[in-house]
């Protein structure tokens, strides 16, 4: 089969502002989904890309995220189109997501496949998953109690969906409520990779135990990292590194030369800019300066 995706988020947001989050390639974030649906049809030997307009497919899905996200309108070259995602599946209704019930699961398979990370090649060394379910708090702007439940519960191990990347972006709702939230945390401290739990932690759940294990955890990638070491052996090691071309990372995990080079272009165009404009205006003035040298309007074109 030839199986063509369409990340709707991602297409809407190109065309309106260039991006989806933040202010480079480097701040999108992939459609889950659409991953998980490429790595099991090509497991299955299929022909999986990008959708282009102008390649029939023998299937096309279109996936989003946010409810916000409009239908392009296009004609969609294909024998049979499928469209999922919780954007399909919500509303907002008074400022509240209401759960419509339109968006189907994933089949087993399918949810359990380690996600296609190569469809978002901007996105460098993360990976991204859940490993818990469900919240039982049942927030009014929230849709997550209404499609998974007011429990939160486990639904894969660590292994499932990271493969050494060297971030991981948790999407877990509500990770402190499922009763297996030891295991899960541990996964993730052995794991020794940046951990980001996009959707933050709920501070009504935090006791003694879990604030223990969270500090040990903390503890435990200090010592990893040297921050416990002295100064200056902090500052020999890096050094060390920077003469081998090691930046470090940023406080969010990134590499910081993946930031430096991301955002170099446009530092680039920026002082181009900045010398056009010097020249233009001082140019002419150093002219005019020379020619009425002395005058009033030397003194003031040198002020």
């Amino acid at each position: 089969m030839k199986i063509g995706l369409i990340d709707a988020d991602l297409m809407w947001q190109k065309r309106a502002i260039g991006r989806r989050f933040g202010k480079t390639k480097a701040d999108i974030f992939p459609n889950l989904a659409i991953m998980k649906l490429s790595a099991w049809h090509k497991q299955q030997g299929d022909e999986v890309e990008w959708y282009n307009g102008f390649v029939h497919y023998d299937r096309v899905y279109i996936s989003k995220v946010f409810s916000f996200t409009p239908e392009s309108g296009m004609v969609i070259n294909a024998d049979e189109v499928i469209r999922g995602g919780t954007g399909y599946a919500i509303q907002l209704v008074d400022g509240r997501e209401v759960w419509n019930g339109n968006d189907k699961p994933l089949p087993y398979e399918v949810e359990h496949m380690m996600p296609d990370y190569s469809l978002y090649p901007m996105v460098k060394d993360t990976a991204i998953g859940f490993l818990s379910r469900g919240c039982p708090r049942g927030c009014h702007f929230c849709h997550v109690a209404a499609k998974e439940g007011r429990r939160a519960y486990k639904v894969a191990d660590l292994s499932e969906w990271w493969s050494g990347q060297r971030n991981i972006c948790l999407c877990d709702p509500n990770i402190l409520a499922c009763r297996e939230w030891r295991d899960l945390l541990g996964q993730l401290a052995d794991s020794n990779a940046w951990v980001d739990i996009n959707q933050g932690v709920d501070s009504r759940l935090l006791t003694p135990e879990n604030v223990e294990a969270t500090e040990e955890d903390i503890e435990a990638k200090r010592e990893e990292l040297g921050y416990n070491d002295p100064v200056v052996i902090r500052y020999g090691n890096y050094m060390w590194n920077l003469l081998h071309g090691d930046l470090g990372k940023t406080i969010k995990g990134r590499l910081v030369w993946d930031e430096f080079i991301t955002r170099f272009p446009n530092t680039v165009r920026l002082a181009i800019f900045a010398i056009c404009i010097t020249i233009i205006t001082a140019l002419p003035m150093g002219i005019i300066a020379a020619v009425k040298q002395n005058t009033l309007i030397d003194t003031g074109l040198s002020a």
